[in-house]
């Protein structure tokens, strides 16, 4: 670590580290530990809350990004906003969350689901806790006019 720092002009601050070991002898994570005083970690970390994990996410993983979103939404609800108003909260702070994990990590689909469905309710409803169905099934809403789809209201 000196050598490298001497090279590099960089240092590790070692009050904000911890090492990790994976399938070592005993005796070098001895030695390593009498020379460097860096105290050990465990996997699963969190760096910019995002986990750091070896393996594909499950949705227990995900947790920490559904409760965010749920608490901003919850914080939302008090504010009696428009529907263009939940939209673009929706489209600016909410898909931006989600965004920043899937360049990371391939989401489960439990989670897509989940995330779908609290979008959804904040949306039409204001608010995560409200069920009820639409009055339409989207199926239906996105058919064509002459199909049987719904025609736009008139506003006056």
């Amino acid at each position: 670590m000196q050598t490298f720092a001497s090279i590099s002009g960089l240092s590790a601050n070692l009050l904000k580290s911890n090492c990790f070991f994976n399938n070592c002898e005993p005796s070098l994570v001895d030695w390593f530990n009498s020379v460097y005083h860096i105290p050990h970690g465990c996997l699963p970390i969190r760096f910019l809350g995002v986990p750091l994990v070896s393996k594909q996410l499950c949705i227990g993983d995900c947790m920490p990004l559904i409760e965010r979103i749920t608490n901003r939404i919850n914080c939302w609800t008090t504010l009696m906003l428009s529907l263009a108003g939940r939209v673009q909260l929706l489209k600016s702070v909410l898909y931006a969350m989600v965004s920043f994990w899937t360049r990371h990590f391939i989401l489960p689909k439990g989670v897509h689901h989940h995330l779908q469905s609290l979008f959804t309710r904040f949306l039409w409803k204001g608010n995560t806790t409200s069920i009820g169905g639409a009055k339409v099934a989207w199926e239906d809403l996105c058919l064509p006019i002459e199909e049987g789809g719904a025609r736009p209201s008139k506003s006056y």
